[in-house]
């Protein structure tokens, strides 16, 4: 049985040293052979499995009879985020976790064949024309992976639509929280930049609890989307967490893609405080920046860790270190951060989120010295945004309250996708919600 084809890396110094694309695409002759070692199943798990509803074993089936353009074509039909999700998708916790041929060797490497056959069609790129134009207006809040998905399936059948974006840019997270040697920037610009040219209106600067306000869009739209980003990191609520050289891993992340690190010493010892992506990629960034010691603590063991293990295997690789079943007590210093007092756990019985519960061990306290914390915690709405969605819609545990299956929301012309929905999962996830969240709108009208 043929092995698993996986891409190669640039040289370790260039990753621990610049924020050049880390993995780069397969060749035509391997991915010719990855393809190839699809059972092309005919119920395939993979596609059950996928957030975004894309048809991986039809992908893979043109790809493997080069069919490049057919290929790239069937996944935008429902991921237009195509080469983006081909980088930095899960695939071993979505597509590939069910790949039929796990149960023979290894599962196709999934990802990897999208990115290399989106990359190839990525400045051909042509939706079809909208269809008849509807009279009913929708409006979007948020011009992330959610919001520009519902934008285009909206739009392509024929329903005018306003994206009111927070910031000056569209993207979201892929370009404010993901660094470029994850995704380019480049290419996610080059999947956003079609929809501009199918007469999507895009108002920049629009902020939802700022100058928005939704009682307004909703007297002025027959329906809207909050497809809201979680732009906040969840604060630990320990001693110490005030001292200058504590940063939340969004903030850091986020000056890093504006190429701004003011404000921002991380001297020579980082430690970050959690384990999943956002921690793995501000603790990679930490080291490229030329942090000598970098340490990720985590209170569960590796196999519990949230990340991707490709995430945390580069992270490991550029010389990022990891204290697992270590829990954070104290950050200690005399007005800024110099040490981090930690206790030891161990796992017991699960916990509400399915997880071990980590249980500290009396008596195990230790101290690493450290000159600055990353805290990646988790993510949540700001507060400003929580008070003014909380006017109109039902709000619990600062998320709005939905129907899981429509994701509308409990005001009769407002639907809710993406991070704002489900609490910050995957571009996939999102873009998935999205077009759902569309569809259903388009099916309210027909009530």
């Amino acid at each position: 049985m043929a092995k698993r084809v996986n891409p190669q890396k640039i040289g370790l110094k260039e990753r621990q040293t610049t924020f050049q694309e880390t993995t780069k695409g397969l060749l035509p002759h391997q991915a010719l052979a990855e393809a190839g070692r699809c059972l092309f199943c005919h119920d395939a798990p993979c596609i059950k499995s996928c957030p975004a509803g894309v048809d991986i074993a039809n992908f893979i089936r043109k790809i493997k009879t080069k069919n490049f353009s057919g290929s790239a074509r069937l996944i935008r039909e429902a991921n237009f985020l195509a080469a983006v999700c081909g980088r930095i998708c899960p695939t071993e916790k979505q597509c590939e976790k069910g790949c039929s041929q796990s149960e023979l060797s290894e599962p196709i490497n999934i990802g990897a064949l999208q990115r290399y056959v989106s990359d190839i069609e990525i400045k051909k790129i042509n939706y079809p024309r909208p269809g008849e134009k509807k009279s009913r207006k929708i409006a979007v809040v948020g011009g992330g992976p959610a919001g520009l998905a519902a934008a285009l399936e909206l739009t392509l059948a024929g329903y005018p639509v306003v994206v009111y974006e927070r910031t000056d840019k569209l993207g979201g997270m892929m370009v404010w929280a993901i660094p470029d040697y994850r995704l380019p920037k480049d290419i996610v610009e080059a999947e956003i930049e079609p929809l501009k040219r199918l007469g999507i209106e895009f108002r920049y600067g629009q902020e939802l609890g700022g100058n928005l306000n939704l009682g307004q869009l909703v007297e002025s739209y027959d329906a809207v989307i909050l497809a809201c980003g979680l732009i906040e990191g969840t604060k630990l609520n320990i001693s110490g967490g005030d001292l200058t050289g504590v940063y939340s891993a969004l903030d850091f992340l986020n000056k890093i893609n504006r190429r701004d690190l003011s404000g921002i010493n991380l001297g020579n010892r980082c430690a970050v405080i959690g384990a999943g992506s956002t921690a793995m990629d501000a603790a990679s960034c930490a080291r490229k920046l030329g942090t000598e010691k970098v340490l990720v603590v985590y209170r569960r063991s590796e196999t519990e860790m949230p990340a991707a293990r490709d995430e945390y295997e580069e992270a490991r690789e550029i010389g990022v270190e990891f204290h697992w079943l270590t829990n954070p007590k104290r950050i200690l210093g005399d007005g800024k951060v110099e040490k981090l007092e930690c206790v030891k756990c161990e796992l017991k019985e699960p916990d509400a989120s399915g997880r071990p519960r980590p249980v500290e061990i009396c008596g195990s306290e230790f101290i690493l010295d450290v000159d600055s914390v990353i805290l990646a915690l988790g993510q949540k709405a700001p507060d400003n945004l929580i008070a003014e969605v909380s006017k109109v819609i039902k709000v619990e545990k600062n998320l709005p309250v939905l129907d899981k299956e429509t994701l509308r929301s409990s005001h009769p012309r407002i639907w809710v996708a993406g991070d704002f929905a489900n609490g910050g999962k995957t571009v996939a996830q999102a873009v998935g919600e999205g077009r759902r969240a569309a569809k259903n709108i388009i099916a309210s009208f027909n009530e």
